[in-house]
């Protein structure tokens, strides 16, 4: 519905991204065209986005799924694969100061 408000046409590889996060919500105002890359970057988890962002460039939200630990992580990745370097730090204010000093 949001890329027939938008005018893409469906065989684009672009998408309607939905600025507050409701997909029912298809006002105009309410959507931006973004490729799927651009959306995954701004998509959420369980911890509400206040909590998992970071103030520090270059600092992220990292969950352990399998033990349900958060840590702050710095890395250096490529746009497209794996980190190259990974450091994970405690998910703490201090935390979070350290792995921007990384």
């Amino acid at each position: 519905m949001g890329k027939q408000v938008l005018g893409i046409p469906f065989e684009k590889e672009l998408r309607a991204d939905y600025i507050n996060g409701n997909n029912l919500d298809c006002r105009k105002s309410n959507l931006r065209i973004a490729t799927v890359s651009q959306i995954n970057i701004g998509s959420t988890g369980s911890l509400d986005k206040s909590k998992k962002t970071s103030k520090y460039i270059g600092v992220s939200h990292k969950h352990d799924e399998r033990r349900n630990h958060h840590f702050w992580r710095a890395s250096i990745t490529p746009s497209k694969g794996e980190p190259i370097i990974e450091v994970l730090f405690p998910f703490t204010d201090e935390g979070e100061i350290e792995s921007a000093k990384k």
